[in-house]
């Protein structure tokens, strides 16, 4: 059947006798199950007739999903149940893979599982020690989970992640928290963005994989479709000829990926995810199922450094005094750069002030939502810095100017702190959201009886919440599932600076914007929004503006992509070693990290204005 290779064929409009040479062409058939066999307890019409119908005729038939909420034996229930003529042997899983790919390696250790009990099931089934599954809801706040409450298992060998639909912050930490180790394995049963089931938007495991891998700053190993690993499984263990296989599936990017990467033929069921539409779509395209990165793009020059950012530390007096003299509004970040948590970081209260009483204007840009900005002026002050009102921009605020200045009436759906909710409100805009939202029940009941969406929802607003759940996401992806509503985000830092591994608004950013295929416009360091906001409201020239930062990928992207002048600090998230790697890279985007100036801290600068 080589003539209809990758040429989305539509069976139906092929004569008897080509089926019958379609038919003869395949020994072996591997089909998907959610969204060809059934979509969630509903058996799909027709579809256990023509399986068995394939097996009656000596075709070889193999369930294989990236489902892994159950075992095997589960699967195997719920198939004979709906009619299908199956055995356990035929039945392939993410649970059960992941399993017997641990196996594989003489595992010994023990397994921290972001899932359910099919994963947990399919470990006991091959002796692999592992974590309880279920609902992990943060008591109080997380400090307390962090000081009090968990205590890294020093056996802990491995990250497992699965569907859960008890996800949650607490977990996204602790698996990042063990992932910090470089010698933990991390291992995703599949990275699919949404259960198929029709009238609802359900997040798959795609969503809760890519916000542990945007904190722990690692790639998970993908064991189920469309990756590598499940077709050596299946060649290896089953000796099947590639060329005499037919994978059937619902979804592209993961069963059709699957039989391409595999050297199978392929075949598309209208039942589930994609459409004949979608397919006329991508023949237009150059595009490939694979997913791209999408880098920040700027239009200034590429800096070149021959030598590397000047350290400030080691200048002499006289080029302390003619840097001094280069910029007249210095643009701060705060945490890692003025203080961290509470605690200020010792000397910056004096060289901020000392930067005043120059003339100099000063600005505290911060990507923190958590506060409004009275409440960071109450901290400012205490902690020894001058600044009022006027001279704070933080996330939440700048969330708020964003809808406002689009004139926005509806409701935001928020999912993010009481700092974005009250900017907000003093904006004269309408919120829902905030709080814990853990899940009561299933998401079965939580679609069908607990969750009836808000018809004046119209922008859903996220920013840092440590309450961040499963129901949070589902309700942020159904809202999203209307073009007309805004996706804000205040902005899309991977981790808070912290000697913790404490998950930023990135990871739930990046969740969301996996689930619901849309992308988050972005108001807080490094995006285009803030950059155009603070040279609209402030007196501000770019080439005479310094921007202090301690994160690279915001604070100094920001500033390269304003035309201002750079500072890192090592007192927060990156340091020289950074730098090194940056400047190393081939990568121009890379490179653009690079700031202009560096120092050990803004404290450490204190001796040369004396």
């Amino acid at each position: 059947m080589e003539k209809y290779c990758g040429s989305g064929t539509n069976l139906a409009s092929l004569s008897k006798e080509d089926i019958t040479t379609w038919l003869k062409s395949f020994d072996c058939v591997l089909t998907d199950c959610d969204g060809v066999l059934w979509v969630y307890t509903n058996t799909i019409k027709g579809s256990p007739e023509v399986i068995n119908k394939l097996s009656d005729v000596g075709k070889r038939v193999f369930f294989v999903t990236n489902n892994s909420t159950k075992t095997r034996a589960e699967f195997l229930e719920k198939a004979t149940n709906m009619g299908y003529n199956v055995d356990t042997e035929n039945i392939l899983s993410t649970a059960f893979l992941v399993a017997q790919y641990l196996k594989g390696l003489n595992f010994q250790k023990k397994v921290y599982i972001v899932g359910s009990t099919g994963i947990a099931r399919e470990l006991d089934n091959v002796g692999i020690r592992h974590t309880e599954v279920g609902p992990d809801v943060l008591e109080s706040n997380l400090t307390d989970l962090v000081q009090k409450g968990f205590t890294p298992d020093p056996e802990v060998g491995a990250v497992v992640v699965g569907f859960d639909e008890h996800f949650s912050f607490p977990k996204m930490f602790k698996a990042a928290s063990y992932l910090n180790n470089p010698d933990v394995l991390f291992i995703a049963t599949n990275t699919d963005e949404r259960f198929p089931m029709p009238g609802f938007v359900v997040p798959g495991t795609g969503s809760i994989v890519k916000s542990v891998e945007t904190c722990a700053e690692r790639p998970a190993f993908v064991i189920g479709k469309p990756n590598p690993y499940i077709c050596d499984h299946i060649q290896k263990s089953y000796g099947i000829d590639p060329k005499r296989t037919l994978m059937i599936g619902d979804r592209c990017n993961t069963d059709i990926l699957l039989g391409k990467r595999c050297g199978f033929q392929t075949l598309m069921v209208e039942s589930g995810i994609h459409k004949r539409s979608d397919l006329e779509e991508w023949a237009k395209s150059k595009c490939t199922f694979e997913k791209s990165i999408n880098s920040i793009k700027s239009n200034n020059n590429m800096v070149k450094y021959s030598d590397g950012p000047f350290c400030l530390n080691q200048a002499k007096k006289s080029e302390i005094k003619q840097w001094l003299n280069s910029f007249d509004t210095v643009l701060s970040d705060c945490d890692g750069v003025l203080w961290l948590g509470d605690r200020v970081l010792p000397g910056s209260p004096d060289v901020i002030n000392f930067f005043k009483s120059m003339g100099k204007q000063v600005y505290f840009i911060t990507n923190n939502s958590e506060k409004i900005r009275s409440e960071f002026v109450q901290k400012a002050q205490r902690l020894g810095y001058k600044v009022d009102a006027t001279n704070i921009l933080s996330s939440a605020y700048l969330a708020a100017a964003y809808l406002k200045e689009r004139n926005f009436k509806k409701t935001a759906y928020v999912i993010g702190t009481s700092g974005i909710s009250r900017e907000l409100k003093m904006a004269g805009i309408k919120s829902i959201g905030g709080g814990p939202d853990p899940l009561k029940n299933s998401i079965e009941e939580l679609l069908h009886k607990d969750f009836t969406p808000n018809e004046d929802v119209g922008a859903v607003v996220v920013g840092y919440d440590e309450h961040f759940s499963m129901p949070k996401l589902t309700k942020a992806c159904a809202y999203l599932d209307d073009p007309d509503v805004e996706f804000i985000a205040t902005n899309a830092d991977e981790r808070e600076p912290s000697h913790y591994i404490i998950p930023g608004p990135g990871p739930i950013i990046a969740s969301i914007e996996n689930c619901s295929g849309r992308e988050a416009t972005i108001v807080g360091k490094p995006s285009p929004y803030i950059c155009e906001y603070i040279l609209k409201h402030a007196n501000v020239t770019p080439d005479r503006t310094l921007m202090i930062g301690d994160r690279c990928n915001t604070d100094i992207l920001f500033g390269k992509n304003c035309n201002f002048q750079t500072l890192m600090v090592e007192s927060g998230i990156n340091n020289h070693h950074d730098l090194e790697e940056f400047m190393a890279s081939d990568d121009e985007e890379i490179q653009r990290l690079v700031p202009d100036f560096y120092c050990k801290s803004l404290g450490s600068l204190l001796p040369f204005f004396k």
